[in-house]
Order: C-alpha cells, then sequence, then structure tokens
C-alpha cells in the first residue's frame, strides 16, 4: 500500500528532513522514507493515480481522534480530513499518539458512543482532563 498509494508523491530529501520533527523514530530508521525509497522499486507496485491524494468529501458522519503526538497521521491531518467532511466530529487528545482508542477508557467510550447516534454530538467530558494510561510492563 505505501509503495503503491504514498512513495510515488514523496521526495527523498524532503522527507530526510522532515523526520527531523521525530527523531526517536528517525534513529529507529523510521519516518525517514529510507526503507521505502530501497525497497519499493522491487515490488513493481505501480502508482496510485494523483487524484488519489484528493480529499474526500463527504457528509457522511464521521468520528476522527486524534492524538496531538502522533507521528504517524499527524493531528494537523485529522485538520484537513474534518474540513472536508461535513458531518464529522473531530477529538483532540492531548499527549496520545498513534492508535488513540488504545490509551485508554475515555476514547473507547466515545468511539462506543458514536454509532449509536452518529449525527448527534458525542459526549466529550472526559477529553478535557484525559491522561493516557501508560504500562512499562510487556505483555505476558
Amino acid at each position: 500500500m505505501q509503495c503503491h498509494d504514498e512513495l510515488p508523491f514523496l521526495d527523498r530529501d524532503r522527507a530526510r528532513q522532515q523526520s527531523t520533527v521525530y527523531p526517536f523514530g528517525a534513529a529507529q530508521g523510521r519516518f525517514d522514507g529510507n526503507v521505502e525509497f530501497d525497497i519499493c522499486p522491487q515490488f513493481g507496485a505501480g502508482q496510485a493515480d494523483p487524484s488519489f491524494r484528493d480529499p474526500v468529501v463527504s457528509s457522511i458522519p464521521t468520528l476522527i481522534l486524534t492524538g496531538t503526538y502522533d507521528p504517524t497521521t499527524p493531528t494537523e491531518w485529522a485538520d484537513i480530513t474534518a474540513a472536508a467532511l461535513d458531518a464529522s466530529q473531530l477529538i483532540r487528545f492531548r499527549g496520545v499518539g498513534h492508535i488513540v482508542i488504545t490509551t485508554g477508557a475515555c476514547p473507547v467510550q466515545i468511539m462506543q458512543m458514536f454509532p449509536d447516534a452518529p449525527t448527534v454530538e458525542v459526549v466529550r467530558t472526559c477529553v478535557a482532563g484525559y491522561v493516557p494510561e501508560f504500562t512499562t510492563e510487556l505483555p505476558q
């Protein structure tokens, strides 16, 4: 998917420069595109049509949860997405990274409410003081 949908629209030098925003990830060889730039041509995945990158415009009720520390899908992208989706509800979680729903009960509660009444504003009272749950233990 990345080789077909993303890489053809990336510039290797810009990817390296942008990787300085997330130095931990760059130190692990992530976020700079080096792996993709070296490996993707070997797959022959082709290239998505440039229109693939056009924003989706819709009036379908959509819930968008974003974490302010998400290095994979930055919160700025959530803002762009919400602007093109007329019936979207954007909820920003401070101090959270990627996959917001795995960080505690609040985002799960919001996500569970949404399908039952997608056109009604979800209750966000838990968001204001939300502190993500962290663990230092590895799963058994």
